[in-house]
């Protein structure tokens, strides 16, 4: 996966996505949902965790639960990190690829949200495996991403943008847009969860281009 999130992408990271505050606040509540049996004291694991969005929520939420965040970049860690110093004895912080993530006991669940995108096809298989890998027998994920719906690709740009980003700045969007996001439609999606020794994967969640995925970690 590219470096993509240097400081200055990080730094206006969370402000790139404010337009998209109440997409992504219906799918953390559908998490939430998806999550709620599990055991007051589990362990989660979140993957690409970035400024820390869907850990803050999840902390809510569910308070003793603990938390392991891996994110491979620096400046996105850091503001996670800062945002979360009231979590610092519920969660363990890494830097890094999750396959550079030391062996730890199975989690009961994980997340990656928005994070899958930015993996480029052929290392997505071995992505999610590592992410089976991680998770208990039964374990749950909960995976969401930019999914390859063409026909609403111009109502995405149009929805980031809402007319504030002058012509040449959409076109760069889009050009950013082609070069580093590697989509995949359902039924692809579908397939790789399952090759990934996932069972069950269902779509629970579409709005515009993002879809929301859940499933189970096959039993051994």
């Amino acid at each position: 996966m590219p470096e993509l999130f240097d400081e200055e992408h990080a730094s206006h990271y969370d402000q790139s996505w404010v337009r998209l505050a109440p997409l992504q606040l219906a799918l953390y509540h559908l998490t939430r949902e998806l999550f709620s049996a599990f055991p007051g004291d589990a362990r989660v694991l979140c993957v690409g965790a970035g400024t820390g969005r869907e850990l803050l929520f999840l902390a809510e939420q569910f308070p003793g639960w603990r938390f392991t965040v891996v994110e491979p970049s620096a400046p996105m860690l850091k503001i996670c990190r800062h945002k979360a110093t009231h979590l610092q004895q519920r969660c363990k912080f890494h830097q890094g690829y999750l396959d550079s993530l030391p062996d730890t006991e199975p989690f009961a669940a994980a997340t990656t949200i928005l994070v899958s995108h930015f993996v480029e096809t052929p290392q997505k298989l071995p992505f999610y495996k590592e992410v089976a890998r991680r998770l208990q027998p039964g374990g749950r994920l909960v995976s969401a991403d930019l999914m390859d719906y063409p026909e609403l690709l111009d109502p995405w740009f149009q929805l980031m943008s809402q007319g504030a980003l002058p012509p040449e700045k959409l076109q760069e969007q889009r050009r950013y847009f082609a070069q580093s996001v590697h989509r995949l439609d359902e039924v692809a999606m579908k397939s790789l969860l399952q090759k990934s020794g996932f069972v069950e994967p269902r779509l629970f969640y579409k709005a515009c281009l993002i879809g929301g995925w859940v499933a189970e970690r096959a039993e051994e």
